[in-house]
């Protein structure tokens, strides 16, 4: 994705649908309960920058959470259901594949 292409996912996003989410969470190591829960979450994520510190904000029913990262530079993290893991970009943060259109995205995942 160019520059200007990271720069259009500024704003804020409504959750539309996801494909194959359960498989993804399965391969994940998530247990059944989460994906049983994580299934009826609708997010919004909220993604600004500020020289060139980035931040995504995923609010939900469920659960908040909020992350500040430098695109590039790895960083630990925390995911929803406790389980600490290192990330090292801006696409592993938001999930496998997103579209995003009109102020909603749907995911894809892929694996």
């Amino acid at each position: 994705m160019t520059s200007s292409g990271i720069q259009a996912l500024k704003g804020t996003w409504d959750y539309v649908d996801s494909e194959n989410i359960d498989e993804f969470m399965k391969e994940l190591g998530v247990g059944w309960a989460m994906r049983m829960a994580a299934k009826g979450v609708k997010p919004r994520l909220i993604i600004s920058e500020n020289n060139g510190k980035w931040n995504i904000k995923s609010e939900s029913t469920f659960k908040n959470i909020s992350y500040d990262f430098t695109p590039g530079v790895e960083f630990n993290e925390t995911t929803p259901d406790g389980r600490e893991v290192t990330v090292g970009t801006i696409l592993l943060i938001i999930s496998t594949v997103l579209t995003f259109e009109k102020n909603s995205f749907l995911d894809n995942y892929q694996f």
